[in-house]
């Protein structure tokens, strides 16, 4: 009897040992949490400030940084300063400074900064997304390196890598490859852009595709439209099904009207 309770005041001592709660107050800005560690390497649940290991919360507020794991079940109030390196998984939706790694969010997504592998039900915005971005219904960002995709639209500001919107994109500046189920609206294109009924571009140089009109003051490359392609200059290899309308043309011109 006295060496089973032995062992029961060991386990006791030693589960004290790894669980500490805090309580926000003077002293200990931090709000009340559960934390799990050895070595400040653990769990954590509740409104912890910083973690290494796994955090689990309702609803942050205030996160510093996460080396591991996020779980939150609620949308976030303010993190407008956390940096999550690892995981950030949300019931609703991650919301951080910076997430490295994965993101998944069950309605959407919202960061300073996307690096990784980052995908929502309903929606995603960032400043920047350099990996692979997935919004169900849309996505906007400033910048995209990498891959994204839009259930319904993509709209950015600079696309360097691979865009795709079911129903279209919407870019200032493309270096690489976009897809508009309907249609492409760019200002800048290097590279190719495809579009489901037409696409229009203030300067292309690469490649563009339509199936119904193609559109830019300058086309540099091969431009093609199952009815028409219309620039100011054309420079390269051009078919319209119907016809080509150009102030300037260089090179091969097919049409068929």
């Amino acid at each position: 009897m006295k060496f089973r309770t032995l062992h029961l005041s060991i386990l006791i001592l030693l589960f004290a040992l790894l669980v500490n709660t805090s309580i926000a107050n003077d002293n200990n800005p931090e709000p009340f949490h559960l934390k799990l560690s050895i070595a400040n390497v653990g769990a954590e649940i509740g409104n912890s400030r910083s973690v290494n290991g796994i955090r689990i919360n309702w609803s942050d507020d205030n996160l510093q940084y996460v080396n591991g794991v996020n779980l939150t079940l609620w949308k976030p109030r303010d993190n407008s300063d956390a940096v999550i390196t690892g995981a950030a998984l949300g019931l609703v939706g991650p919301d951080a400074e910076q997430i490295n790694g994965i993101a998944l969010g069950g309605i959407g997504i919202q960061a300073g900064n996307l690096n990784g592998f980052s995908a929502a039900l309903i929606g995603m915005a960032a400043d920047d997304i350099y990996g692979f971005g997935f919004g169900g219904i849309g996505l906007v960002a400033g910048n995209i390196g990498g891959i994204a995709i839009g259930g319904i639209g993509l709209a950015a500001e600079n696309i360097t890598g691979l865009a795709f919107g079911a129903i279209g994109v919407a870019c200032e500046n493309i270096n690489g490859m976009a897809i508009g189920g309907i249609g492409i609206a760019a200002k800048d294109v290097t590279g190719v852009v495809i579009g489901g009924i037409g696409a229009a571009c203030q300067d292309l140089s690469g490649g563009g595709l339509a199936l119904i009109g193609l559109a830019a003051q300058d086309a540099i490359g091969f431009t093609a439209a199952g009815v028409g392609v219309a620039a100011e200059e054309i420079t390269g290899v051009s078919f319209g099904g119907i016809g080509i309308k150009a102030d300037e043309a260089k090179d091969i011109m097919l049409s068929i009207g």
